[in-house]
C-alpha cells in the first residue's frame, strides 16, 4: 500500500519547484533594437498568443498505398493587444512602424528589411529569476493595426491591436 502512495500524483506535489505551474501573465516581448523607430520602444502588452505552427502533409504514391511525409511548415499570424497610454502614445509609435510597411498619404509600400523585426517573447517565472522560456520570432512587420474604440458609454482603457505576421519561430 505504501509503493502506491508514493506514485501517485497527490495535491502535494505543486509544493515542489518541479511542479510549479507556468502562469499566463509572466511574460514581456522585445523587439530587436535595430528597429530604428525609436530606442524606447516598449509598451503595456495585455496579450500575445505564442507561435502556432501547422506542417503539411504530402502524400507519396507507393505501389498500392499511399505513404505520407512532411510537407512545407508554415506559422500563423498572431495578434498583439496592447495599451495605449497618453504620454507615451503607442498608437503613434505603431503607427510609424505600420507606415515602414505601407503609407497611406504616398501608396508606396516599404522595403522587408526596412520593417522587419525579429522578437523575443520571453515565459518569466514566479519570481522572474528564473532564465526563462524564450522563444525568437524571425522576420516580424505589423500586416494590421486596429487602433481600437473610443465610446461615452465606457470610461475603460483603450487597447490596440496589432497583427503581427513573421516568417517563422523557435524555442531558444
Amino acid at each position: 500500500m505504501e509503493e502506491a502512495l508514493d506514485t501517485e500524483l497527490t495535491a502535494t506535489r505543486f509544493n515542489h519547484k518541479e511542479f510549479q505551474l507556468q502562469r499566463k501573465n509572466h511574460f514581456e516581448v522585445q523587439f530587436n533594437s535595430g528597429t530604428g523607430l525609436d530606442s524606447d520602444f516598449k509598451f503595456m502588452v495585455v496579450s500575445f498568443p505564442l507561435p502556432k505552427e501547422t506542417t503539411e502533409s504530402s502524400d507519396i504514391n507507393y505501389f498500392n498505398t499511399t505513404v505520407k511525409v512532411a510537407g512545407k511548415t508554415t506559422f500563423d499570424n498572431t495578434t498583439m493587444v496592447i495599451r495605449d497610454a497618453i504620454d507615451y502614445d503607442s498608437e503613434t509609435k505603431f503607427l510609424e512602424w505600420r507606415k515602414r510597411v505601407y503609407d497611406p498619404k504616398t501608396g508606396k509600400m516599404g522595403i522587408a528589411e526596412d520593417y522587419k523585426y525579429d522578437a523575443v517573447v520571453t515565459e518569466w517565472t514566479p519570481n522572474k529569476t528564473g532564465t526563462g522560456r524564450k522563444w525568437k520570432l524571425v522576420g516580424c512587420w505589423p500586416a494590421g493595426i486596429d487602433y481600437g474604440d473610443m465610446s461615452y458609454d465606457d470610461g475603460g482603457e483603450k487597447q490596440i491591436s496589432i497583427t503581427i505576421c513573421y516568417d517563422f519561430a523557435y524555442r531558444m
